[in-house]
């Protein structure tokens, strides 16, 4: 299958900080799409008009950009700076927490958390 960029369209565009590795987007059940913006301890809500329609403060900071996955039923999954996966809600309620086994490797990349949640989903 080929893909013609001529077809493409612009669906959302949003300006990020400049230390921005990384953005996720969420597609709700609705059609809508978020675009989150990851920080250090809070992620940035955008529409894709580019409006910032809210935040998330994280109840522990961010293992590093890659460390989070949004799940379309307005759940968050991410790895902390304290090596426990967490599931949180979009008001920043922690729905649960668990900490990863000590053995494995430490790295400033999101393989821990896409291994933690290919356990669970």
């Amino acid at each position: 299958m080929e893909i013609d960029g001529a077809d493409a369209k612009l669906a959302g565009q949003v300006t990020v900080p400049g230390n921005t590795a990384r953005v996720e987007l969420q597609r709700r059940p609705d059609g809508q799409t978020r675009i989150l913006v990851p920080g250090a301890r809070d992620i940035a809500i955008y529409n894709t008009d580019g409006k910032k329609t809210g935040s998330i403060t994280l109840p522990q900071a961010l293992a590093s950009q890659y460390s989070i996955q949004a799940l379309p039923d307005d759940r968050l999954l991410y790895l902390g700076t304290d090596g426990r996966m967490r599931s949180i809600d979009f008001n920043g309620k922690e729905q649960w927490q668990l900490k990863l086994p000590e053995n494995q490797p430490k790295t400033p990349r999101g393989a821990r958390v896409e291994e933690a949640y290919s356990i669970y989903y």
